[in-house]
């Protein structure tokens, strides 16, 4: 697939499988993540806790990909566009634990 392309605005009228969009890799390395299906997002604002989605599903609109974009919405309307996202972090090895430590004990002494 092309560069910074993603399963929108009806591009292929269906849900794909992860990793279909190999070229379009998010800053952090990450892939699939705008399109295919609406995120749910949970979010604490002035009126307390309220379900957005995000992500732009296969038939949402390209500019619903921008990540300041929020669409109303929760688990109460069902279909298949919507999901959520499992993720799997490794772990941080002990040097850059240990590093991190040092950083902020430092930043600690000097004030």
């Amino acid at each position: 697939m092309a560069p910074n392309s993603a399963n929108c605005a009806g591009a292929v009228r269906d849900l794909t499988d992860v990793g279909s969009y190999p070229g379009s890799s998010s800053p952090y390395g990450t892939f699939d993540q705008g399109g295919n299906v609406y995120e749910w997002d949970e979010r604490i604002g002035a009126g307390g806790m309220s379900r957005t989605l995000r992500g732009a599903g296969y038939i949402g609109d390209v500019y619903e990909l921008e990540s300041s974009t929020l669409t109303e919405g929760g688990p109460s309307a069902e279909a298949e566009v919507f999901g959520f996202r499992v993720v799997n972090l490794p772990e941080p090895r002990a040097s850059l634990l240990a590093m991190a430590g040092l950083l902020w004990a430092l930043h600690r002494r000097e004030r």
